[in-house]
């Protein structure tokens, strides 16, 4: 679904009003979908041509609680509660509603903004910890020799090339769990040749 200028949306709107095109036909050209169409319809019908002109709201605690009582406690549908208040979708609504419920009957206004450069870099060397420890864990260098052993034996049957042939006293694998471990494929010529795929 392409987001709309105001420039699409007055089109969309004569071309229905003025030159009666329906709305799958509008829902095809514009690439939004059939309800998008019919509420955006609605929304100019009821609010004029100006609610166009609104831009970016931002929109209080106590406004989002007012609007979610009205559909939760009082009956009303979330629709025509979002076409009364002028909302631009229909879904923001629905979406307030929905993050009320799962916050435990609290609605919650989200921080503005990017998050600082600190809280960034604390986020990322987080994540690299939590990485460390999981490609340290004994459990995922099971699961890595797992995979490495079920693709050997696919590729036993196969012939290697002869670039893959490297010297055992070269690699340790304990430090580093991005290699790939090394196994003998056929039987070696000495005790020092095996076999590495990269």
């Amino acid at each position: 679904m392409a987001k709309l200028s105001k420039e699409d949306k007055l089109h969309i709107f004569e071309e229905w009003k003025l030159k009666g095109k329906g709305t799958t036909y509008l829902s095809k050209k514009y690439d939004i979908n059939i309800a998008g169409i019919s509420y955006l319809i609605a929304l100019i019908n009821k609010h004029d041509i100006s609610i166009l002109d609104k831009g970016y709201t931002s929109y209080t605690k106590e406004f989002k609680e007012e609007a979610i009582k009205r559909v939760l406690l009082n009956g009303e549908a979330a629709y025509a509660v979002s076409l009364d208040l002028g909302l631009p979708s229909k879904s923001m609504l629905i979406n307030w509603i929905r993050s009320y419920k799962e916050n435990g009957h609290n609605v919650i206004i989200k921080p503005k903004g990017r998050p600082t450069h600190e809280k960034f870099k604390k986020q990322r060397t987080r994540e690299a910890e939590k990485r460390k420890r999981r490609t340290s864990s004994p459990e995922f260098k099971a699961y890595c020799r797992k995979r490495v052993y079920k693709k050997i034996e696919c590729l036993s049957s196969k012939p290697f090339p002869s670039f893959l042939l490297v010297d055992n006293r070269n690699c340790d694998l304990d430090r580093s769990s991005d290699f790939i471990e090394m196994a003998i494929l056929e039987k070696p010529k000495s005790r020092n040749q095996k076999y590495w795929r990269k």
